[in-house]
């Protein structure tokens, strides 16, 4: 299989003889058992999840004895959260990333070159190629796809790690012109629940346009594995074959459930992030100053520090010799960033705790 290698910068990275690998945020198993830190004396603030997740209440035992058919209570209150009703759930919007090669035909994808990496790996693990791209522009993108003759080019909205956010009007220009050359465009809105007003679900997709929603970052509940794509029906009937019956359990079911219709919850998360988050990462850069920051991008339950790549893997081992997991994501052999989560005021011994520790890592 193919794999990306460094080039300057442009547009097609040459492949190689090995499959890359996709290094994600939120393992303390391994972090434990390398530096011999028990997994209880972890700080995890490497996946950018809302630490203050949803207090679910009363699961039903027959969550567990009975068959997980979709219950129409679970689909109702996702359209009625989403304000959309073509949504098919999924076990996480991961699930849709790894059968991309499976559901689009094959060709090139054109996938952002900072942005979650297992939109590249999977594509290519089907023997398929990829552009990566570094604009922002949607003009440019939807002449960079005509160039390459792309099957689909992958958008993250708002994205991750850089934050930044493209007004979904632009998108739906994107979609409707590349509409006409058969060119699909897959929106990947994991952390819209903060700007829901932004998302492309509060209008009419376009056929070539698909959406892409996580559950567990917003409500704080990544275990449940829940996520919805948004698509038309050829798609849909196309995941439906290959998902096969019973795709969601009952517990996550009902949990979402009251997740999805508890608005009270939904306002008070949302004001607690947007109220508390940039004096949180104004503390965590003031403690960074002492290393050389080239840039600083909040985004709500997370915020990117750019660094030269030897700063970013001092950092990152200086704070997990602490006990303190964070997100290093390596852009080329120059440039990292060190991701790092967002701490309420409820979590007011953690963020003492990592203050501490970025304190006493330059020592």
């Amino acid at each position: 299989m193919s794999k990306l290698t460094s080039n300057k910068k442009g547009d097609i990275k040459e492949p190689c003889n090995s499959k890359p690998a996709c290094h994600h945020g939120g393992d303390i198993s391994y972090h434990s058992q390398r530096l011999g830190i028990a997994k209880e004396h972890w700080i995890d603030l490497s996946t950018g999840i809302n630490p203050n997740w949803y207090p679910a209440q009363d699961i039903k035992a027959d969550s567990c004895t009975e068959m997980p058919y979709a219950d129409p209570a679970f689909l109702n209150a996702a359209e009625n959260y989403y304000g959309n009703n073509t949504g098919l759930p999924l076990l996480g919007s991961q699930q849709f990333i790894s059968l991309l090669p499976f559901v689009m035909k094959g060709g090139t994808a054109l996938i952002p070159r900072i942005g979650y990496k297992e939109y590249a790996h999977q594509w290519l693990a089907g023997g398929n190629s990829v552009v990566l791209y570094d604009t922002t522009s949607t003009p440019s993108l939807v002449s960079l796809a005509k160039k390459h003759n792309a099957t689909f080019v992958t958008i993250i909205n708002p994205n991750n790690p850089s934050g930044e956010i493209i007004d979904y009007r632009e998108l739906l220009v994107l979609s409707e012109d590349l509409l006409r050359h058969n060119i699909f465009v897959i929106v990947d809105e994991a952390y819209m629940d903060l700007t829901p007003e932004n998302s492309l679900l509060n209008t009419t997709l376009p056929n070539n346009l698909i959406v892409l929603k996580s559950f567990g970052k917003f409500f704080g509940l990544p275990g449940l594995r829940l996520g919805w794509i948004y698509c038309n029906n050829t798609i849909r009937q196309q995941l439906n074959s290959l998902l096969g019956p019973w795709n969601i359990n009952s517990a996550a079911q009902q949990i979402a459930v009251q997740a999805y219709e508890d608005v009270q919850w939904q306002e008070e998360a949302r004001n607690i992030i947007n109220r508390e988050s940039s004096g949180w990462f104004k503390q965590v850069e003031a403690h960074l100053s002492q290393y050389q920051i080239k840039g600083c991008y909040p985004s709500g339950l997370f915020c990117s520090f750019l660094f030269s790549l030897e700063t970013a893997d001092e950092i990152f081992e200086a704070l997990a010799q602490q006990g303190i997991l964070v997100r290093l994501w390596k852009i080329d052999d120059c440039l990292a960033y060190i991701r790092i989560g967002f701490l309420s005021t409820r979590q007011k011994e953690k963020q003492l705790s990592v203050l501490e520790a970025l304190a006493a890592a330059k020592g």
